[in-house]
């Protein structure tokens, strides 16, 4: 069945420029005039590379082809469904004397999500911000030497890092770079009981006695995340989903 949701929208990344070259041959193999407001002399190395998709919308619906011009509206493009189409939910009990478990996992799959942007970019002041763990200069793009005012080095060239320059806003944009598997795989739930046997607890005057423990949130089995700096059970810059357990003592007179 095609899908109805509108999906998730952003920037087709194509790379990340590391050099000055790589900015003069993207901007003359594509004849590209402004690139995300920017002239050319304010491209650095560091920054992602976005692809130049369309140009202004027509009247009938359609648009232009590429014009030259990289803008964070006008070439936006399709990344992801919003929701993973496909999807089970796993129960399994069993009992043994009078020890019983029952257990409930969850699994969806088949689309993406995103790196939330709010880790992507500083909140507030660079100095007072805590930003997850994959900014590690280790593996940030540094095209050279970062000093502070005496002249010591506090972040040193890095050409081999994977990740784009923390310092550089437009890298932030929702793009396909901070596309991750929607694959979900959860642990949601355990119970387990033990049911007294009746030859004990008819020596008190009870006709039945159960204790039973539930965790819930327990685990997630798979993490799509960048150095798995969020778990995927919960929201980024909000109160987390809590793992619970419960104690429980059912008493029969």
């Amino acid at each position: 069945n095609e899908r109805s949701d509108v999906g998730s929208w952003g920037l087709h990344c194509i790379g990340m420029f590391r050099s000055f070259q790589d900015i003069e041959e993207y901007f003359a193999e594509n004849n590209i005039t402004s690139y995300m407001g920017m002239s050319k002399d304010a491209v650095r190395p560091g920054m992602l590379i976005y692809k130049d998709v369309r140009g202004a919308s027509n009247n009938d619906g359609t648009y232009a082809g590429p014009n030259g011009i990289v803008d964070a509206n006008e070439d936006q493009v399709k990344l992801s469904n919003r929701s993973n189409p496909y999807g089970c939910t796993m129960n399994i009990s069993a009992s043994w004397k009078g020890i019983s478990m029952q257990t409930q996992f969850n699994v969806s799959w088949g689309g993406y999500s995103f790196v939330p942007s709010n880790a992507t970019k500083f909140v507030n002041d660079k100095e007072y911000t805590n930003m997850p763990s994959f900014w590690n200069p280790d593996d940030m793009f540094v095209y050279q030497d970062i000093v502070d005012a005496s002249g010591n080095v506090t972040v040193a060239q890095n050409h081999e890092g994977s990740m784009p320059n923390l310092a550089y806003s437009i890298n932030s944009q929702t793009s396909s770079f901070w596309r991750v598997s929607g694959t979900r795989a959860t642990w949601r739930r355990l119970t387990l009981a033990y049911t007294f046997p009746k030859a004990w607890v008819n020596k008190i005057h009870l006709k039945n006695a159960r204790i039973n423990v539930t965790g819930q949130n327990l685990l997630s089995l798979y993490n799509p995340y960048p150095d798995k700096f969020i778990d995927p059970m919960m929201s980024y810059g909000r109160y987390p989903t809590l793992r619970k357990f419960t104690v429980g003592v059912n008493l029969t007179f």
